[in-house]
């Protein structure tokens, strides 16, 4: 279950946010990634990457009663995206989730109109999503020029020194973790002091950012088993995503 950061939410809002990605650079990221034919497998993996994309900038959802877990829709995904026209696709890629056991699908706790597919994201379609979302950053960071930028980082700014903060636990956990070879979490942890080096510099290009600290991040992200560290390191990735305005 993924812990939804807010306490409240509505379902009003369906627009994409302009944080870690616009729709439009999102849909030219799977262009460039998949081409114009997109079978079922890579449709439900595109459909968890924006799931991902969503939960990570607290896009608008449909929330249970309790708060935690956002729920959103993957008919209204799919649509979004156009990468499913026709009713039958569209089962055979959410047969495709369920039956991986990516998402777990459920009544929203409001009335909605059908159909609709409202689901909460399983830890292993979180982990796929994310690992997808990289591979589409990479491509807007590499072959979107205008993603190629310089970063003002002012001077001592707060959310610079809270995103160094998160880095600097992000770290720690690698190196207290169990579930990692030694020399691997050695080389995320020289990369992550190199970022973090990097970020008290008044400009940086966001490529260098994404190099130096968001791939060892991901790369920690996927390589820890601890379950609580993984939290911290989603706080780290999320803080530096959100400097360099991704």
């Amino acid at each position: 279950m993924i812990v939804d950061p807010r306490t409240s939410d509505t379902r009003d809002d369906w627009s994409y946010p302009t944080t870690v990605f616009e729709v439009d650079n999102f849909k030219a990221a799977v262009a460039l990634l998949y081409g114009n034919e997109v079978g079922v497998g890579d449709a439900a993996d595109i459909a968890l990457a924006e799931y991902v994309r969503r939960w990570m900038v607290n896009a608008s959802s449909i929330v249970d009663g309790l708060g935690r877990a956002k729920m959103y829709d993957i008919r209204q995904i799919l649509a979004a995206l156009e990468i499913s026209t026709d009713e039958e696709t569209t089962l055979k890629i959410l047969d495709r989730l369920e039956e991986d056991s990516f998402v777990s699908f459920d009544s929203p706790p409001f009335d909605v109109p059908e159909p609709y597919a409202f689901a909460n994201l399983n830890s292993s379609g979180y982990e796929r999503g994310l690992a997808l979302l990289n591979r589409l950053s990479e491509r807007v960071l590499n072959e979107i020029p205008a993603s190629d930028r310089l970063v003002d980082l002012g001077h001592n700014r707060s959310d610079v020194q809270d995103a160094i903060q998160k880095l600097e636990d992000a770290s720690e956990v690698v190196r207290k973790s169990n579930s990692m070879q030694s020399d691997e979490k050695g080389a995320i942890r020289d990369q992550i002091a190199l970022g973090i080096e990097l970020l008290r510099k008044p400009k940086v290009y966001a490529t260098a950012v994404t190099a130096l600290l968001l791939k060892p991040l991901y790369d920690a992200y996927a390589g820890i088993a601890e379950e609580s560290y993984k939290v911290i390191l989603q706080a780290a990735i999320a803080a530096v995503r959100n400097l360099i305005g991704l």
